[in-house]
């Protein structure tokens, strides 16, 4: 009988040992604790939410995918370029014809804008100055004497040229959906009544196209046509000529855009 406070303490402490045991085993899994096995330092995930498994390598990112923007305006005199719009059916020809013709000085680059943008992304080029002019005057506090004319509000105009674009790369890898708006702006000169020049106003010429296309890696797409005003005292010439818009998309191999490894 002496020996029962003896078995009953070997009895107690085994039940403390299991519970101990079981405790330790129900506590939850630090997902940042550094693995046994891992003696470099590297923190490794435990658990399968979704990420990499001990020993096997990172998912690779997503490919950055970049686009070159190129649109290119030509000009002929409206014969020649109802001429070739029909003798050419197929953009492309008709963009060779037309550098041809450029090279040989028969034609007229009008236009040239180059940029780059990621597939998805919206991009803009914008070169334009602001033209500011009077759009009210304050009143006349002589009769008959305009020239008496304050002016007391002013408007702003950008004038120059501005190319905003959305291309979009198809999972295919060639195909290039585009939505796009081209505007090309002119100060022309200020106009009015020649008696009264305090109240002249500019007269701005303004083309643009607002647009979506689909193309194809590096061949050119006729955008548009558009005819700019003959007699608006921009040209020497007064002779009636057509502009025509090309848009060509080149999807860009990163290695060789790269400037440093």
């Amino acid at each position: 009988m002496k020996t029962q406070p003896a078995v009953k303490l070997l009895l107690m402490s085994a039940v403390l040992l299991a519970l101990v045991a079981v405790t330790r085993a129900e506590e939850p899994k630090d997902p940042f604790k550094k693995s046994s096995a891992d003696s470099s330092g590297t923190i490794v995930l435990s658990g399968s939410g979704g990420g990499a498994s001990e020993g096997s390598p990172a998912a690779a990112p997503e490919p950055i995918l970049l686009l070159s923007l190129e649109e290119e305006t030509f000009s002929l005199p409206i014969g020649e370029a109802f001429a070739l719009l029909r003798k050419f059916p197929a953009d492309a020809d008709r963009y060779e014809e037309l550098v041809r013709r450029v090279d040989a000085g028969k034609a007229r680059l009008e236009r040239l804008i180059r940029l780059r943008a990621v597939s998805g992304y919206e991009t803009r080029a914008r070169s334009v100055t602001e033209l500011i002019y009077p759009a009210g005057y304050s009143a006349n506090t002589e009769a008959n004497k305009v020239g008496n004319a304050i002016p007391n509000e002013f408007k702003t105009r950008e004038v120059g040229d501005t190319l905003n674009a959305t291309p979009t790369l198809e999972p295919e890898g060639k195909t290039i959906n585009l939505t796009l708006i081209s505007e090309r702006t002119r100060f022309n000169r200020y106009d009015g009544p020649d008696q009264y020049k305090v109240f002249h106003q500019p007269l701005i010429e303004s083309h643009n196209f607002t647009t979506s296309i689909s193309c194809r890696d590096g061949v050119p797409v006729l955008l548009g046509t558009f005819n700019p005003p003959s007699d608006n005292g921009l040209t020497a010439a007064q002779e009636q000529r057509v502009w025509l818009s090309f848009m060509t998309v080149r999807v860009l191999d990163m290695s060789k855009v790269r400037s440093t490894p």
